[in-house]
């Protein structure tokens, strides 16, 4: 008969990989870059992806599915990823045990996304690395793009029943390679179409909270240093406030970016 292995004596609780574990639970959304010696490593769920996508070696540590890069060439694999909608977090080790004994301190040094790029490597040529997001304000619709490579920063807005006309015209229009969408529009069906017919850009959803209208108007004005958006046409009811908001939000945690030229 075989004998039933408990959590404790499982390989899936090492120290290091209860570390990995504890990190990867804080960053669900990306592909977790686990720096161990000279490759990042990726275990589980994103092995099996990132190994199926970039056409790499499966391997296993224990039971758990592995597959690494050189750390050396991960701008050549971390390029291809977010050309295919994929966001990543590069995690290091920061510091070691003393007498080089116990476990070294690792922790996310970086996140990269589509439309948070900033390097040369990551980006196409001369064109704009569009980052836009979408949000519900009574009956409209707000949508604002921003590229933080360049500084351009646009928003508008229209009525919630002009979605399956007006969302695929500003998307042919700016391209943008990520796209940040209020849980609201979810179940959408004009905008479940338009997103299925642009497979290439990077989609997430987040909880309607993100896009409050009072926390996005009090981040625009900070950003543009004023007591309110007058010069914009702008007032904290605006349709387009609630997306703008968040992008400089996403922008903050996402990119090691500072945007004061927005």
């Amino acid at each position: 008969a075989g004998t039933l292995k408990t959590r404790s004596e499982s390989s899936d609780s090492t120290p290091l990989m209860l570390q990995y574990q504890k990190i990867k639970d804080e960053h669900k959304k990306e592909v977790l870059f686990f720096r161990l010696g000279d490759f990042y490593e990726m275990f589980n769920e994103d092995a099996l992806e990132v190994s199926r996508l970039l056409n790499l070696t499966l391997t296993h540590r224990g039971t758990q599915p592995m597959c690494g890069i050189p750390y050396h060439a991960a701008k050549i694999y971390i390029s291809r990823l977010l050309r295919l909608g994929k966001k990543i977090a590069v995690c290091e080790q920061v510091g070691e045990n003393p007498n080089g004994k116990g476990l070294a301190e690792r922790k996310v040094i970086e996140i990269i996304t589509p439309g948070t790029a900033l390097e040369s490597e990551y980006l196409d040529g001369g064109a704009n690395n569009f980052l836009a997001a979408a949000s519900i304000s009574g009956c409209f619709v707000g949508f604002a793009i921003i590229d933080v490579t360049t500084g351009e920063f646009s928003a508008t807005h229209w009525k919630l029943s002009e979605t399956a006309e007006k969302l695929p015209g500003e998307l042919g229009r700016f391209n943008p390679r990520e796209f940040l969408l209020s849980e609201k529009l979810y179940s959408n069906p004009a905008v479940k179409d338009i997103l299925n017919a642009n497979p290439s850009i990077s989609i997430s959803w987040y909880p309607d909270w993100n896009f409050d209208s009072k926390l996005s108007f009090s981040r625009l004005t900070r950003q543009f240093n004023t007591a309110n958006l007058k010069s914009f046409s702008l007032t904290e009811e605006s349709a387009e406030v609630g997306a703008a908001g968040f992008l400089l939000d996403y922008l903050q945690r996402n990119s090691t970016a500072n945007a004061p030229h927005v």
